[in-house]
């Protein structure tokens, strides 16, 4: 190292604690007396008497005539020897590598301790992989250890087999001194004697002349050189690469300890830990990183180690790299750290955000989202701010990129953290609608998981973000002091010729200059784009397919190609209209980019080529390289890991934007582009598909949830056929599309005011694809179609949503009043099946409009159908709770409720009304007089108030009352619950957690009974948490057996889709309002830290989760004592939380 900052201390002292403070690798070169003062190495006397008159002295003495199994006998003493604290001391430090001549196998031991693993090395070819870590330290034993062995790794025991030993083995380890230091890390030189050392001193000497000014620090007495290699030391001391210390390298580690508080876990370095708060480390298998990075990168402690400096030369060239050619997440962080990026103003934000959300993780009620306009600097952000989480070990962190982490293959290393007690920060770098990222934060914590999640949109509306702070802006304008940031980057890189402080759209600029200079896009992006479409033209009428013997050529000519066909065919050096191949290529790719999508290029040169080659063709790089060589005006990567699929995108969306603009001309067609496009994606089919994830991404951007909006409304009945085309011409099986094939046909209804004729027809189509889907997926063997559980949860609430457009439309065109009752009833089942299926508020929401616009425009219906309208959204508003309801949701349902309001008949069920309900065999009559009765349910809110249980009691009763003839009617199981549950706990049902549960056995039996009636109506069509509820008073009155199968059952249903799933929901109370205080036995353990707990007053068991008891470890046999038991979705559980809840 080239400076000395502490010049109060010794030079060595102040030099390594230098580079200890800097972190730089610190490498030992310990002679074979390091760690022992002259002649006091008990092993070596021992081993010179044993030898007798045949040794000379030191340990060049060993090199003679040796008796028989005498590497045995001295590994024998080596091990018996204790180590000397000098040699402790020693391995004591962070040590990057060792580089030794000792023999003494002792040394790998020694540097075990602490956690880390040394590697020992033994031969010099091959060198091991990794040639430095603080973890996982090698050890390189030039002239190998004593002890068995092969020939090779047993040290010398002649001279001639030392000098063989020096050109095969120890002359090639010692080369890579300087590499495994680095230029900015410290070689520590201990214990080496020239005189009686095996290894010479021109060798060590001629190592450490090329080592930097103050990179290397020799220890000890002032070595006894023989003249020239003195010259020659006394040189490079004089030069100040060598820096002396007369203490040895013990003594100085010594003191530097001692002046030192830092008792703090080191940081290995390592890519198998992970460091966590409170100096926790989880060391990662190769099997849990193969799953997790399935979906996510995991930033282990090696990202944040060492970082080796970088030549001017080389430096420039990544600087470059960094910006201009995409990377993978390590690059991208390797690049924030080296300083390759401005930090922008908003990040301070972000970050002191982000810790906050951390802290309270638990408080958190979706994911943060940081989000702007494309070239602002959001992917930098991201990574600046996974790195500072890192820095700090606040948390884990996992960072994702190309798609959203399928919860699945994260949970895993989510449950080790959590039992760490540690929190887990997931970073998307994806442009998703922040809904995206909230699906999958309550599709985590529905497993209990301690987890934060980052995520990245485009621009998000002032209207939407305001009054929330989890949404984080990042600007498009750069502040006075981001600009002068952005000059010194751009002048430290030779790029500021055109850089102007007093410019707000700097950073913009500041990207399009690389990786050379380019025209402003305002100026030359038109101009750019003809001439590459003239290029593309060109260069294609010159590339042929041509049927050559090779794996393409083969595939070429099976595929039926006639001769030597041209890519592009159709060469106009005029093409006004722009229909040219060459002009498609760019429509193509710029029709995507605008939307922030890459497209495979095979599907490019697929649709350009659709009517000159046959189905199921793919092309090669030489074809590709062909017809885009020299295009700077696209930007390339690869789909994947595996750099399957090629994909072609824009340099910024912004010029994508433009581009479309001058070109296109609008929406529809843009659309149309993106269309042709879809119809050639026959590829497309299993969702591991590049071509599958394009399409379906393409196709949600461009509907109302896309990051347009509604821009492409006029084509969603087009996308829709289209994907109707491949679904049924193609055999293109996807689940996801037909979703989406439903989803964009109903918005088209919605967005236009179609003739009665063209809306049936429309929703005919719709409703048929999503059936056809659902079919597809209940079946069995090689005829089911697989599809997520979030896409089957879909897929029911657009068949609710499809079926309700259905009922509603039947009512607007005034069909006859069967027609409407009918599709009704259709729509009603549809949404309770949806109800059964998503516990979610969006079903919930479709059986509020839905009846909305049934009883708004039916007006040929009579007043009892009206009625049972009424009383099924009396039923669905008693359901929804809206303090449990995301802010967005709230406002959507406060809508719903005021609408309502204006239909909805306040007047009283008359006598006759109800006598001629009862004889249609309807129940809604005894609902009604039952729904008068009961209180009004406040908005927020856990406790009932004294008139809300009078209330609730005379609704229970009457309904009690006429229990017979209204079993069969779920509204009125429902209501009866609510109200039986108020008078017996005085608290609303579901609301809020550890919840008193009825103390009376009667009313437990009671509800249960209720509860039974209620799911064998249709379980399928009830919520989980009636489920939840039935296996709560199951375990209290009924088989304890039968509950724990069916919570069982329920948790994996709930798994990743509940997010309160794992909230103590409920816990028993005694009579004295208090929780009640339980003992128990540990029977068993049922899981990794979960353990079975006899509960023997209750002769029940509950489980116990280990980390969230009172005391330290659990064993079988233990008394537990003090505690109360809740419940959640996962069954009964010991809880040392709910005193005094």
């Amino acid at each position: 190292m080239a400076e000395i900052l502490d010049l109060n201390v010794a030079p060595g002292e102040a030099l390594l604690r230098s580079g200890l403070s800097a972190g730089v690798p610190i490498v030992a070169f310990l002679g074979q007396r390091a760690g022992w003062p002259a002649d006091s190495d008990p092993v070596l006397s021992l081993a010179l008497a044993k030898l007798g008159g045949e040794a000379g002295e030191g340990w060049k003495g060993l090199l003679s005539r040796t008796p028989e199994h005498f590497d045995s006998w001295l590994e024998e003493r080596f091990a018996r020897r204790a180590p000397s604290s000098e040699q402790v001391a020693i391995a004591d430090l962070p040590i990057s590598a060792v580089f030794t001549s000792s023999i003494d196998p002792g040394w790998s031991n020694l540097f075990a301790a602490g956690g880390r693993e040394p590697e020992t090395i033994l031969i010099g070819d091959p060198l091991p992989p990794v040639m430095r870590s603080k973890r996982r330290p090698p050890v390189f034993f030039l002239f190998g250890r004593a002890g068995p062995g092969p020939l090779e790794t047993r040290p010398p025991n002649s001279p001639k087999a030392l000098v063989l030993r020096r050109l095969r083995h120890s002359g090639n380890m010692l080369r890579n001194l300087l590499e495994v230091a680095t230029p900015v890390g410290i070689i520590v030189v201990d214990g080496y004697d020239p005189v009686q050392d095996w290894l010479r001193a021109e060798e060590l000497l001629a190592v450490l002349g090329t080592a930097p000014s103050g990179g290397v620090l020799w220890c000890g007495t002032e070595p006894a050189f023989a003249e020239d290699d003195r010259d020659i030391f006394e040189q490079l001391v004089s030069d100040g690469i060598i820096i002396r210390d007369d203490r040895t390298f013990a003594q100085i580690a010594s003191e530097l300890r001692a002046g030192t508080e830092d008792a703090s876990t080191p940081n290995w370095d390592d890519p198998d830990l992970v460091t966590l708060p409170n100096s926790k480390q989880l060391v990662t298998s190769p099997r849990l990183r193969l799953t997790t990075q399935a979906s996510a990168l995991i930033l282990d402690d090696s990202i944040t180690g060492f970082l080796p400096p970088l030549q001017s030369e080389l430096a420039q060239s990544a600087f470059e790299s960094f910006h201009g050619i995409p990377s993978n997440v390590r690059a991208r962080l390797e690049g924030v750290r080296r300083g390759f990026a401005i930090d922008r103003d908003f990040e301070k934000q972000l970050q002191s955000r982000l810790k906050q959300a951390l802290r309270q993780h638990h408080r958190e009620s979706g994911a943060l989202i940081l989000h702007g306009q494309s070239g602002t600097g959001k992917s930098i952000a991201l990574a600046r701010a996974a790195l500072q989480v890192r820095l700090e070990n606040a948390a884990a962190v996992l960072f994702a990129t190309e798609r959203l982490p399928n919860a699945a293959d994260v949970s895993a290393f989510l449950a080790q953290i959590d039992q760490l007690e540690a929190t887990t920060l997931i970073v998307v770098d994806v442009h998703l609608a922040p809904t995206r990222f909230d699906e999958l934060l309550e599709a985590l914590r529905s497993r209990g998981h301690r987890v934060v999640i980052l995520g990245v949109s485009y621009r998000i509306e002032d209207q939407v973000t305001r009054g929330s702070d989890r949404y984080i802006e990042a600007p498009r304008r750069l502040e006075q002091g981001e600009q002068e940031k952005l000059v010194a980057l751009a002048a430290r890189y030779n790029l500021s010729n055109n850089l102007l402080t007093n410019e707000p759209y700097a950073l913009a600029r500041f990207y399009w200059q690389l990786p050379g200079s380019r025209r402003l896009l305002a100026q030359g992006l038109g101009k750019e784009a003809r001439a590459s479409q003239s290029l593309i033209a060109n260069q294609g009428a010159n590339t042929k397919v041509t049927r050559t013997v090779t794996a393409l050529g083969l595939a070429l000519m099976q595929a039926g190609y006639r001769g030597d066909i041209s890519v592009i065919e159709d060469v106009d050096p005029q093409d006004l209209d722009g229909a040219s191949s060459a002009a498609k290529v760019i429509d193509y790719i710029m029709a995507a980019a605008r939307l922030y999508k890459s497209v495979p290029v095979n599907l490019v040169l697929r649709a350009i080529l659709k009517d000159r080659v046959s189905e199921g063709t793919a092309f090669g790089i030489d074809l590709i390289h062909g017809v885009f060589k020299d295009q700077d005006l696209f930007r390339w990567h690869y789909g994947d890991e595996s750099g399957e699929e090629l994909l072609v995108g824009a340099r910024l969306q912004l010029e994508a934007e433009l581009i479309c603009n001058a070109r296109l001309g609008g929406p529809v067609e843009e659309a149309s582009r993106l269309i042709e496009l879809i119809s050639q994606s026959y590829r497309a089919g299993f969702e591991g598909n590049e071509e599958t994830k394009f399409v379906t991404d393409i196709v949600y951007a461009l509907g109302p949830d896309g990051p347009f909006g509604e821009r492409y409304k006029d084509s969603y009945e087009d996308i829709a056929r289209a994907l109707t085309a491949l679904r049924e011409k193609n055999g293109v099986l996807s689940a996801r599309l037909m979703l989406q094939e439903a989803t964009l046909r109903r918005h088209y209804i919605r967005t236009h005011d179609l003739e009665a004729a063209d809306k049936e027809l429309v929703l005919d189509e719709a409703s048929r694809a999503v059936d056809h889907a659902l079919t597809l997926i209940g079946q069995s063997g090689t005829q089911r179609l697989h599809a997520s559980r979030k896409t089957r949860e879909n897929l029911w609430v657009e068949r609710a949503a499809t079926y309700g457009y259905l009922a509603t439309d039947a009512a607007q065109r005034n069909a006859s009043a069967e027609e409407v009752w009918s599709s009704y009833c259709a729509a009603r089942e549809a949404g309770q099946m949806a109800s059964g299926r998503v516990d979610t508020y969006f079903p919930l929401d479709i059986a509020l409009w839905m009846p909305l616009g049934v009883l708004r425009n039916g007006t040929q219906l009579g007043e009892l159908e009206r009625r049972e309208i009424e009383a099924d959204i009396q039923a669905t508003l008693d359901t929804i709770d809206p303090s449990a309801l995301a802010p967005d949701q709230e406002e959507r349902f406060q809508k719903q409720r005021f609408n309502l309001g204006g239909v909805l008949d306040d007047q009283p069920l008359s006598d006759e009304a109800f006598r001629e309900l009862e004889r249609l065999g309807s129940t809604a009559g005894y609902y009604l007089r039952a729904r008068d009765l009961a209180p009004s349910k406040p908005e927020s809110g856990e406790i009932a108030e004294k008139f809300h249980v009078t209330a609730a009691e005379k609704a229970r009763n009457y309904l009690w009352t006429h229990f017979e003839k209204v079993r069969s009617d779920p509204r009125c199981l429902r209501l009866y619950l609510n109200c039986e549950w108020t008078v017996a706990t005085g608290r609303w049902l579901f609301r809020g957690t550890r919840q008193p549960l009825p103390t009376s056995e009667e009313t437990l039996r009671r509800l249960h009974l209720v509860v039974t009636d209620l799911l064998a109506l249709g379980e399928a069509q009830m919520q989980p948490r009636y489920r939840y509820l039935e296996c709560v008073l199951r375990w209290f009155t009924g088989s304890e057996a039968e509950a724990i199968a069916d919570w069982r059952r329920l948790a994996s249903d709930t798994e990743y889709v509940e997010r309160g799933r794992v909230l103590n929901r409920h816990t028993v109370y005694s009579e004295q309002g208090e929780p009640r205080i339980f003992s128990g036995i540990v029977e068993r353990q049922i899981g990794i830290g979960r353990w079975s707990v006899l509960v023997p007053s209750l002769r029940r068991h509950v489980d116990l989760v280990e980390g969230r008891s009172k005391g330290g470890n659990i064993a079988t046999g233990q008394i537990i004592n003090g505690f109360s038991i809740s419940f959640n979705y996962l069954g009964p559980i010991v809880d040392f939380g709910a005193e005094g809840a």
